[in-house]
């Protein structure tokens, strides 16, 4: 979980050092409404910062109605070096489906 600042920039770096994604390494991002993929590809126009962060460029965040301080999930599938950026409304959904459906169980 990492918030996102004013700037695009996700606070979080460890999902993206998982990934082995060094400062400057070039990725390629993709957003539907309320996520976002990445994936490192040498001929993409968007790179991880000299910080070592990933940066969502505004019209990414506009497409995945991402805000600034939104708390965000960010999932490393290392077997595909892929980066998955969920955010809370989206998983509010996927939750609320799940345990909609008949035979979900709570914790009691």
């Amino acid at each position: 979980m990492s918030a996102i600042d004013d700037s695009g920039r996700i606070a979080d770096r460890s999902t993206v050092r998982a990934l082995g994604w060094l400062p400057g390494t070039a990725v390629a991002v993709s957003a539907a409404p309320r996520i976002v993929a990445v994936i490192a590809r040498a001929d993409a126009a968007e790179s991880i910062t000299q910080q070592g962060r990933l940066r969502l460029h505004h019209t990414t965040r506009a497409v995945a109605g991402i805000r600034t301080g939104d708390r965000l999930l960010l999932a490393a599938y290392l077997d595909r070096r892929l980066l998955i950026v969920y955010t809370m409304r989206l998983l509010h959904q996927l939750l609320d489906a799940h345990h909609a459906r008949p035979g979900a169980e709570f914790p009691s």
